[in-house]
């Protein structure tokens, strides 16, 4: 859409300079969020879940012998 504009317009200067500065913003912002964004948040979430797994893992095993003697009880 951008290069259509562009092309459409070139003879504004005023119009094809914004264009092109729009344009380069654009694929700026495009590269910065693929380059960045998504591994820093995959990284700590991955660690997180992490910790929260051995938690839970943890919790599990103790309410596991918890109910085995009770049930031994009864």
């Amino acid at each position: 859409m951008m290069i259509f504009i562009l092309n459409m317009f070139q003879e504004y200067f005023f119009v094809a300079v914004i264009a092109l500065m729009f344009l380069l913003a654009c694929v700026i912002e495009l590269f910065r969020t693929a380059l960045t964004f998504p591994v820093k948040t995959s990284v700590a979430l991955a660690y997180t879940r992490g910790k929260y797994d051995r938690v839970v893992s943890l919790i599990d095993i103790i309410l596991a012998e918890r109910y085995a003697e009770v049930r031994k009880i009864v």
